[in-house]
């Protein structure tokens, strides 16, 4: 991978790659009186390094800063969660693109279409927004801020964890209840030509309630 190649080369002198393949940089190291010797190894080596970032997609140098930003995510003592929520980044940042995009399009007449959208960028936004706030928590102060949803679910989970066989089984039966409530008055909504946002918002968070709740009764099984 050209990503990993520049890194480890970057890594090599010390510097981040943007100022690997900088002239400044490719100037101050060919001066070195240390490498006089292989001036013309180092020229070849830097420029080659220079060519390749500068042909890479953007995407592809965005994600070098990243890696270099939070390095920490590769250290074997970097929390799992936080690995976790990397992932729920980029997946954040898709829907964020991807809804902005749709709202972008839509007629002043959509209203209600507009405004749904609105919401998921928002939604999206959020999600994206208190992941990095996470992540600069812990590359400033190497302490886990534990706002970020991924926690709330955690602590969910657990809690979960600590219920009996009987307690567990009645919150799996209020969960599709709720689930079944909600899911009629989005339709209900959709039907009647009003905003089905706060119920479908309702239907989700029981969607995933009752999925975190099954995930729980497996696991049980499994033991």
């Amino acid at each position: 991978q050209d990503d990993a190649a520049l890194m480890d080369l970057a890594d090599s002198f010390g510097v981040t790659v943007d100022e690997l393949v900088s002239p400044e940089f490719q100037d101050r190291v060919l001066a070195m009186e240390e490498n006089e010797q292989r001036v013309e190894e180092l020229a070849d080596e830097l420029e080659t390094a220079r060519r390749k970032y500068a042909e890479a997609p953007e995407p592809v140098r965005k994600m070098i800063r990243f890696r270099e930003k939070y390095a920490f995510l590769n250290s074997p003592d970097c929390p799992d969660i936080l690995k976790v929520l990397v992932n729920d980044l980029f997946a954040a940042y898709d829907a964020y693109k991807t809804a902005f995009a749709r709202l972008q399009l839509l007629s002043d007449q959509a209203t209600a279409e507009a405004a749904t959208e609105a919401e998921k960028v928002v939604t999206a936004y959020l999600a994206n927004r208190e992941i990095w706030d996470e992540l600069e928590h812990y590359r400033t102060t190497g302490q886990i801020l534990g706002k970020a949803a991924k926690f709330r679910e955690a602590e969910a989970t657990e809690d979960l964890a600590a219920l009996s066989d009987l307690d567990l089984a009645k919150k799996l039966s209020s969960a599709r209840a709720n689930q079944s409530k909600h899911s009629k008055a989005v339709k209900e909504a959709e039907a009647a030509g009003d905003d089905p946002a706060k119920a479908a918002a309702a239907l989700e968070r029981w969607t995933e309630t009752r999925e975190r709740i099954e995930a729980e009764i497996e696991r049980r099984k499994k033991k």
